[in-house]
Formats: C-alpha cells, structure tokens, sequence
C-alpha cells in the first residue's frame, strides 16, 4: 500500500470514529477526510486537462456568456488583484480567456473566456458533476439533501 494510500486509509479511520476510543468524530478529521479525496480528484482533472492549480481554479471563477471584471474575477478567487493578473496572464497565454479594455473606465478590464475557455470550462464541469454524482449516488435522495443543506449551513454560519 502506498503512503498516499494509507495517509487516506487512517484519516478516514479516523473520521469514522475509529481509533478514537469510542469518540464521536471530530469535525476536523471528517472535513480532513473529505479535503483530501476531493484534492485527489482536482489534482486528477488538473493533469487531465493540462492545467496548473491556478488555471483550474481560474477558469472555474470565470463566467459564462458574459465578461467579469477583474477585480469581480480577483474576488471570485479570493486573491488580491496583482495576484489575480497573474493567473489572467497565463489564461491568456494558454488563449483560454481574452482581457478587453472597459470603454467609460480604462483602469478595468472585462475579462472574457474565448471559445477553446468555454469548452474547457464546460468539460471541466462535466468531469466535476460526474465525480459529485458518484460521491451523492452511494446516498439517498434525502441523504444527500440533508449533506448538501448541511455543508451549506456551516459555511454559511462561518462568514
């Protein structure tokens, strides 16, 4: 068995409540758990899709049929906007999104996915939305509302 292999074996031990002398889980562990899977599947659409982590996150926060403003697509991201032109500037490298200058503000850009983006914005998404049918399939309808409610709630309460 691999280290990756068994790191995954204990940490989902342990979020199951295992090794833990009859303890309830521990939040940590569960969403411990949960992050490592969901990090091996994006690093594997990564690699399939020949995208550096930044471009993937980067072109998930861009939108559809319209343009964004880059300081809206810094935002999406959760970076500052030097950080956020620097993934910009490998998406237009890679000819996924193109920068347009904004007519009435020449200090913005609308920051626009081309053709080759959206397609592989929408395979990207695909993949995402098989992979998330997998995880809820071994659910039932209202187990994977209750999850889905649930992890929603918690994120809300945390902002």
């Amino acid at each position: 068995m691999s280290d990756s292999a068994r790191e995954w074996l204990l940490l989902t031990n342990i979020a199951i409540g295992k090794y833990i002398n009859g303890m309830p889980p521990r939040l940590f562990h569960l969403v411990l758990a949960l992050k490592q899977r969901c990090i091996a599947t994006e690093t594997r659409l990564q690699k399939s899709h020949t995208l550096s982590p930044a471009e993937f996150h980067g072109l998930l926060a861009t939108v559809d049929e319209a343009s964004l403003s880059g300081s809206d697509f810094a935002a999406r991201m959760g970076l500052s906007l030097s950080r956020a032109s620097r993934v910009l500037a490998k998406l237009v490298k890679r000819g996924l999104v193109t920068l347009d200058e904004v007519p009435d503000d020449r200090r913005s850009i609308a920051v626009r996915l081309t053709n080759e983006g959206s397609a592989l914005k929408r395979a990207v998404e695909s993949d995402l939305t098989d992979c998330e049918s997998q995880v809820l399939s071994t659910l039932s309808e209202p187990e994977q509302q209750q999850v889905l409610a649930s992890v929603s709630t918690l994120i809300s309460k945390l902002h």
